[in-house]
C-alpha cells in the first residue's frame, strides 16, 4: 500500500447511530465505505473490494451469516477478512460466524480502543 493510502474498511449496519460511531472512530485512519443491508453489502464489497469488512450479525431481511455466506461464494470477495459485529455473546453465533470464515467478533459494547485495536490486528505494519 502506498504511503498515503489507508487501508479500506466496509461497514455494514443497519444503525445510524453505530454507523456514525465507526465512522467517528476510524475515519481518520482507514478510509471507509457504508452499507445498511446486506444486499447493499455484497454490491459495495465486489465493487469496492475492501480490505477488511465489519459486518453487523442482526439486520433486518439478510442478516449477516446470510451476508458472509454469499461472500465466501464469490471469487471476488471469498479472501476479504470478516469480522462480526455484534450485540450479543451468543456463544453459537461466534462459533458459526468462525466456522463460516469470519476472522473474528467484536462486542457493540466494547470500548473504542479495543475495537480499533481488533481492527488493527488484521493490518500488517507498513500497509
Amino acid at each position: 500500500m502506498g504511503e498515503n493510502q489507508k487501508n479500506t474498511i466496509l461497514i455494514v449496519d443497519d444503525e445510524p447511530t453505530c454507523i456514525k460511531l465507526y465512522i467517528h472512530m476510524l475515519s481518520s485512519d482507514y478510509s471507509l465505505y457504508v452499507a445498511k443491508d446486506g444486499q447493499s453489502a455484497i454490491d459495495v464489497a465486489v465493487k469496492r473490494l475492501p480490505d477488511l469488512i465489519l459486518l453487523d450479525v442482526d439486520m433486518p431481511g439478510m442478516n449477516g451469516f446470510e451476508v458472509l455466506s454469499s461472500l465466501k461464494a464469490l471469487d471476488a470477495t471469498k479472501t476479504i477478512p470478516t469480522i462480526f459485529v455484534t450485540g450479543h455473546n451468543n456463544h453459537e453465533d461466534i462459533e458459526r460466524g468462525l466456522n463460516m470464515g469470519a476472522v473474528g467478533f467484536i462486542s457493540k459494547t466494547s470500548g473504542s480502543e479495543i475495537i480499533k485495536s481488533e481492527i488493527a490486528n488484521h493490518f500488517c505494519p507498513g500497509d
